[in-house]
Parts: C-alpha cells; sequence; structure tokens
C-alpha cells in the first residue's frame, strides 16, 4: 500500500477499535512490495474489535497477519 494509505489505516483503526490504545509499538515501514508499505503493531486485537477491523481491512482491499505479537496489515501480494 502507499505510506499515505497507511497513515490513513493507521488513523482509522485507532479511532475504531478502543483496544488500540493500549498498543505499546506502532510502525509504518516498507513492506515485502517493491514499492509498498506494511502498518505493524505490537497489538492483539480484543474480541470486540474484530467485527470493526474485518470491516475496514474488507473495504481496504489487505490482509492481515500476525507475527511474533504484531499485527501487520499489508497490500495482497502481486500476482506475476
Amino acid at each position: 500500500m502507499k505510506r499515505e494509505d497507511a497513515v490513513s489505516l493507521l488513523r482509522r483503526v485507532m479511532v475504531a477499535c478502543p483496544s488500540f490504545c493500549a498498543a505499546p509499538a506502532v510502525s509504518i515501514a516498507k513492506g515485502k512490495e517493491k514499492d509498498g508499505w506494511e502498518l505493524s503493531v505490537f497489538w492483539v486485537p480484543s474480541a470486540s474489535d474484530g467485527d470493526c477491523l474485518e470491516k475496514i481491512v474488507a473495504e481496504r482491499g489487505l490482509e492481515v497477519v500476525s507475527l511474533n505479537g504484531r499485527t501487520v496489515f499489508r497490500s495482497f501480494p502481486k500476482l506475476p
């Protein structure tokens, strides 16, 4: 995703998911895609945040993965 989209996503998740305020670390960094960015958060969404988070991810066409206690939001890899 574009860097601006990652920042916009961060803002949206902060407002929509109450448990996000407990996240101790957030980063926006270059992802696996050549020109793509990822939003990475040391945060495990609470059960009550599940529905709103799924809606945000579906609207933006993103994938969410959990890696070592982090929740990572990124674009789907492009097929060759």
